[in-house]
């Protein structure tokens, strides 16, 4: 699936839990704080909305959705 990032492993511990995911430029905070290009902010929260879209359909819900759990890279742009 497009815009949903995909796990690539699990780690478990007595104390906690660890994911590995792939590795993207940064998170959407960092973008918003540094990086802010107003001209690819539409196509970044389309992208984001495509993404929770997809979630949704396949009966997941997110419940952390916040701008340090948004990942992207700007050159090509990918979220």
């Amino acid at each position: 699936m497009k815009n949903i990032i995909h796990l690539e492993n699990v780690y478990l511990a007595p104390d906690h839990i660890a994911l590995k995911l792939r590795a993207l430029e940064c998170d959407l905070r960092y973008y918003l704080c540094f990086r802010r290009q107003p001209k690819q902010l539409n196509a970044i929260l389309m992208k984001m909305i495509e993404g929770i879209q997809q979630l949704h359909k396949l009966g997941y819900v997110h419940r952390d959705l916040k701008p340090d759990n948004v990942v992207l890279s700007l050159d090509p742009l990918d979220v």
